[in-house]
């Protein structure tokens, strides 16, 4: 049987209106729901892999292990102390597209589909 589509899935998704709550194991529904919703819990999948962390905090301290090698510190202090400041500085400058573009997204995929929600609320 050939798969229907995510479009599919999702507006069955948006008119079931699962029954998922605060102390729902969401890895175990969608592993209950993997057949009736195969796209939308492989997302799911994708997404719930992604550990959380302090990254900021990360961040900094890999950053300098990343420039503190051998070759790196025979450069002395001064220019160690330059290529950390150039390196913070050009990447504070990068633009992050996908978290730029998320709302945008997420509006013009939901209005597609928002009278779902609305006929099932009401």
């Amino acid at each position: 049987m050939q798969h229907a589509g995510w479009q599919v899935e999702l507006c069955q998704y948006l008119r079931d209106m699962p029954d998922v709550t605060k102390g729902t194991d969401i890895v175990e529904w969608w592993l209950k729901h993997l057949t009736t919703y195969p796209t939308l819990a492989q997302i799911a999948r994708d997404i719930c892999a992604i550990s959380a962390s302090s990254v900021p905090c990360e961040h900094l301290f890999s950053a300098g292990v990343e420039i503190a090698t051998d070759c790196w510190l025979r450069l002395g202090s001064e220019k160690f102390e330059e290529l950390q400041v150039l390196k913070s500085a050009w990447w504070d400058s990068i633009i992050d597209k996908a978290a730029a573009n998320t709302a945008k997204i997420k509006t013009v995929m939901l209005r597609e589909y928002e009278e779902l929600n609305i006929d099932k609320i009401q």
